[in-house]
């Protein structure tokens, strides 16, 4: 098997890219970095989805693209940035979408990131995949951003699949590699009043996921969050007691974070609750069924 995938250099590619190797795949990655084809231990082929251009050769042989393109979310909010966000999403879809078009390939699937962000924030509801969705920044980009790739299904015949991702655990970025370096400290907490719903996974669950989902045949979104979402409160509790760090320290006030992190602050104070029925129905086994059990694999491993 043969897969190409945007975004391998971030965290999740890594993951991705670790993972399909271990199980013999053949892995491509998309890059719109010079420096990175060179210096890459991964075969490389340049794109710049802005401009609709890949580099030919890239779609050779792959059976499935997976999709992890587009620019972060966790930077202050400018309105040119907002711009950033919502166009680094649309842009690569497009610019996939038009070179399945006019090149001859053997792609099966394009299976892409989406987020959990596209829920409205809720402490009392668990979100299946039929929604509820958002009305503010984040919901309507990622309304956007799953529009597009269904029109790759739509007008080209081409399986796609949206993996709606909550909040991904690694110590090697994402959340916990802005927080626990205060937690290592003894100086974590929780956020706002720490109510508010986390839909956690493991980084290699959430790798595997995205295979299982290829493999299933699976058409459509799916919520990638972990098989037990937790509050935040209670995700910081087990955090400090994972790095065998006390936990004393009052709750960050909501509108301290707004007051330091702008619009993005809503980030941290985000509430999504997200169900894993459709992935436990295609019969994927969680690795990390708690939250303790994926802390401690993690920092078990950093040590």
């Amino acid at each position: 098997m043969k897969a190409l995938i945007t975004g391998g250099s971030g965290l999740v590619g890594g993951y991705l890219t670790d993972y399909l190797i271990s199980q013999q795949w053949d892995v491509v990655h998309l890059s719109s970095s010079k420096a990175y084809k060179k210096n890459s231990s991964h075969r490389t082929f340049l794109w710049n989805p802005s401009k609709m251009y890949l580099e030919k050769g890239a779609l050779e042989g792959v059976d499935v693209i997976f999709n992890l393109a587009g620019a972060t979310v966790s930077k202050r909010w400018t309105a040119e940035y907002r711009q950033l966000i919502l166009e680094s999403r649309l842009q690569t879809m497009d610019c996939l979408k038009e070179a399945l078009r006019l090149e001859d390939h053997a792609v099966q699937a394009v299976i892409s990131a989406s987020a959990v962000g596209i829920y409205p924030s809720s402490k009392t509801e668990l979100y299946s995949e039929k929604g509820p969705f958002a009305n503010d920044f984040l919901g309507s980009v990622t309304q956007k951003w799953e529009k597009a790739l269904d029109e790759i299904h739509k007008d080209l015949n081409i399986r796609t699949a949206a993996l709606r991702i909550g909040i991904v655990l690694s110590p090697k970025g994402g959340v916990l590699g802005q927080i626990d370096s205060l937690f290592k400290w003894g100086l974590g907490s929780a956020l706002g009043n720490g109510k508010q719903w986390m839909s956690w996974i493991h980084a290699e669950d959430l790798a595997r996921l995205f295979v299982h989902v290829y493999h299933s045949k699976h058409q459509g979104p799916i919520n990638a969050g972990g098989p037990k979402p937790e509050t935040n409160k209670d995700f910081s509790i087990q955090l400090a007691k994972a790095l065998k760090r006390p936990f004393w320290l009052p709750p960050v006030p909501g509108f301290v974070i707004k007051s330091i992190m702008g619009e993005m602050g809503t980030l941290a104070l985000m509430s999504q609750k997200v169900d894993s029925e459709t992935a436990k129905g295609l019969d994927f086994k969680y690795k990390f069924q708690s939250l303790a059990s994926a802390l401690t694999d993690l920092y078990s491993q950093s040590r």
